[in-house]
């Protein structure tokens, strides 16, 4: 292993003497694009903290499996950094990276490492997006993944996580259930919980940056394991997961006096890393592989430097997906973005993908119909899994009768039924004042009389399924429910119950002479605008997340076969 080590150090490093070689900024040899060559570190020993970072780097691959740790960490300000030496020669490293180094590496021995900014060639995009294709590869055949939090200037993390790794073992230790395990709960809490630091998990758990980046999921679920460091002290993340567990589940915690303030704010603190931990469980388990549209969904509000991140972050945590561009630097996110929404739309058999983002700000580079995965912002509800959305069933999206093919990559061809014509638009939000079953009444007054006479098909009145319209929905539980409730009470009571709830009223569908459209394999229907000058052309100008008058028809006009799919051309 020694000989090999020399050879590859001697094939990496510049033949420039020592003395030049310092002068010299580091150059990289290319890695083996024809093999999974990857470059490891080497990382000095050191006796004190100051002393500078020296590193040897060489190659390997990873079909003869090295042994390694891998580091996860947040880079910080690219702009702010510090030298490091790779084999003598300097090598500019962000600060954060520098502090990881040097409270990593042992004093008496090297500790071989992977890590991305030194690993790769960050100015050769060719060579970036070929390692990232298989990064997934490389965390997990790590030995272990170091999960890198940053200093300790507060001296938190000992405090953090001895109260973690107490509160785990207390509680595993509890009797299974009955009214000993109450009184051992009650007894565990007074000691633990009362004294729980929660500034201290705060400032570990929530206030750092690499909770906030996109990169971190993929690294932490396919690690095999993953060591969480703070300063100078570490603990696995086999003692955070349970905890979590136990924050999250064990609801006789929350009953105990005085702890619901605490649990509330760990909850919050806890939030990225359970998620995390989550898809973890969820993808060590065979065949329970999330979509990428089902992970973007639950990261969209992570950080990547790069927007294309967003895709290729997911890439190797998602279920097979063949997507050509695959971690490729050198076409422009767009272009990524509409070769995403494609891939996922033929794969999954489904357009669920075009219910997604369309509450995001407009962003002219992308079609109307392509999610903006590099936003932050906040989208709708994932409203595409729940049955009383289902507008079109369950329909299958067939390649052949469904989608059809397009010369313009922007342009997607779908089949749907036409429902309507949007000829008024009402505001349906809280700062229009409607709120109550009073504010509701002129729009009811409005309609014509001889509709409100009838049920809705669901057996619910008309007046009811206009409320559920405004509402979206979303403060409705299962139709039998509902059914109890109007039992018991006036249907006038029942809707200001409903408006009154405010922050789920939402922005008007569209504008006057917009389509109302129904697509097959969508679970929703879309508002379709009509591309004045251009045949069958339109725009996607949003979903229709809505219960009201359209939906439950239109799953009667398909199943009945009374309407006939057209071809919409969405740019």
């Amino acid at each position: 292993m020694n000989n090999h080590h020399d050879d590859s150090a001697r094939m990496e490093a510049n033949s420039l003497s020592l003395p030049e070689c310092r002068a010299t900024s580091y150059v990289y040899q290319p890695l083996d694009d024809a093999t999974q060559s990857i470059r490891l570190i080497r990382l000095q020993p050191a006796l004190s903290f100051d002393t500078d970072v020296q590193c040897d780097i060489y190659h390997v691959t990873l079909d003869t499996r090295p042994i390694y740790e891998a580091l996860s960490y947040a880079w910080g300000d690219a702009k702010v950094t510090s030298p490091i030496f790779l084999e003598g020669c300097p090598f500019q490293a962000t600060v954060n990276l520098v502090s990881a180094l040097r409270h990593l590496r042992h004093e008496d021995k090297t500790r071989t490492l992977w890590v991305d900014a030194i690993c790769i060639d960050q100015s050769n995009i060719q060579e970036r997006g070929h390692q990232v294709a298989f990064m997934a590869t490389i965390y997990s055949m790590a030995e272990s993944d170091i999960l890198w939090l940053g200093d300790d200037p507060h001296d938190d993390a000992e405090t953090a996580f001895k109260f973690i790794q107490n509160m785990c073992h207390t509680f595993n230790n509890l009797p299974p259930k009955g009214k000993e395990r109450t009184k051992a709960v009650r007894a565990a809490y007074s000691v633990l919980g009362e004294d729980a630091p929660v500034t201290p998990l705060q400032r570990i758990m929530n206030n750092r940056p690499i909770w906030k980046r996109i990169w971190i999921v993929q690294e932490i679920v396919v690690a095999r394991k993953v060591s969480i460091q703070c300063g100078n002290h570490s603990m696995s993340w086999d003692s955070l997961g349970p905890f979590m567990y136990l924050i999250q589940n064990d609801h006789s915690l929350w009953q105990q006096p005085g702890a619901l303030f605490f649990f509330e704010n760990v909850l919050e603190t806890i939030q990225y890393a359970a998620l995390i931990n989550t898809v973890r469980i969820s993808y060590h388990e065979p065949g329970h592989r999330a979509s990428i549209l089902e992970l973007w969904s639950q990261f969209y509000d992570l950080l990547a430097t790069d927007p294309r991140d967003k895709i290729f972050a997911l890439l190797g945590l998602a279920a097979p997906m063949s997507l050509d561009s695959n971690a490729d630097y050198t076409k422009p996110a767009p272009e990524i973005f509409t070769m995403a929404v494609r891939t996922i739309i033929y794969q999954t058999k489904k357009l669920d993908a075009l219910c997604m983002g369309h509450r995001q700000p407009a962003n002219r580079a992308l079609p109307t119909w392509v999610v903006d995965f590099g936003s932050c912002a906040y989208f709708s509800f994932p409203f595409w899994r729940n049955p009383i959305y289902l507008a079109s069933g369950n329909t299958d999206v067939s390649s052949d009768t469904v989608i059809h093919p397009a010369l313009d990559p922007a342009k997607l061809v779908v089949s749907g039924l036409q429902l309507d014509t949007i000829l008024t638009c009402h505001y349906t939000t809280t700062s229009n004042g409607i709120q109550t079953w009073l504010d509701l009444r002129p729009m009811i007054q409005n309609l014509p009389h001889d509709i409100l006479k009838h049920r809705y098909h669901t057996g619910e009145s008309m007046v009811v399924a206009l409320a559920r319209t405004i509402t979206g929905d979303m403060s409705f539980g299962p139709f039998e429910e509902r059914q109890r409730m109007q039992e018991s009470r006036s249907i006038s009571r029942d809707i200001q119950s409903i408006l009154s709830w405010t922050g789920r009223l939402h922005d008007q569908l569209g504008k006057e002479g917009d389509i109302l459209s129904v697509l097959y394999g969508s679970n929703v229907p879309h508002v379709l605008r009509k591309v004045p000058g251009k045949e069958d052309t339109y725009t996607l100008v949003g979903t229709a997340y809505v219960h009201g008058f359209m939906y439950g028809e239109a799953i009667q006009w398909r199943d009945q076969g009374k309407l006939k799919g057209q071809k919409f051309n969405l740019i």
